[in-house]
């Protein structure tokens, strides 16, 4: 029992000193990767100034497009903006189609513009981490058939649904200014 006792101590006194004793000077150069590393443990200010160079930044991830295979659908006949002739036949298309992502700070950001049948329906349901706590109401440019332009609304719902308001009838709702802290 006394032997086994003598070597418990031992083995804990030895971690505890190994534990007080490494500091910078006894690690090698290069020999702490990546993985040895726990997330969220060095700080900006840990970094000194022009020491991490732009492209070893992570890039923010791809553009999720709205309708596509494996992104959200359009809901209640909305859907991508596609100019037509006065024959109503499509013209080329200048203009974004609707999507959204997730910047490396954890702002998700809507690009397009969105065709919506009406007001007060959902457009599209974003995913769970592309959501904020709390509802959202965000102006943004939206333009009828008639050829008018006026204040349209986007609500973005903690459940993910992104509501259009504020025109009547069909409109175009221009998505690129609407911009949140995801939270949920």
């Amino acid at each position: 029992m006394i032997v086994a006792l003598i070597a418990l101590f031992v083995a804990l006194g030895g971690v505890g000193y190994a534990a007080v004793t490494i500091g910078s000077a006894q690690i090698k150069n290069n020999s702490i990767r990546t993985q040895d590393i726990r997330n969220r443990t060095i700080r900006g200010r840990d970094i000194r100034n022009n020491t991490v160079a732009a492209k070893q930044i992570k890039n923010p991830e791809r553009y999720h497009e709205v309708g596509t295979p494996g992104e959200p659908a359009f809901k209640n006949g909305s859907s991508n903006f596609v100019p037509t002739d006065t024959s109503g036949n499509p013209l080329p298309n200048p203009y974004s189609t609707t999507a959204f992502l997730k910047d490396n700070e954890g702002f998700v950001h809507l690009r397009g513009t969105l065709s919506a049948v009406d007001a007060g329906r959902v457009a599209f349901t974003l995913p769970r981490g592309y959501r904020p706590r709390k509802i959202l109401d965000i102006g943004v440019i939206a333009g009828n058939f008639s050829g008018g332009n006026s204040i349209g609304y986007v609500y973005v719902h903690p459940n993910g649904d992104v509501e259009l308001g504020g025109v009547k009838g069909q409109a175009n709702y221009a998505l690129d200014s609407v911009s949140f802290l995801a939270g949920a």
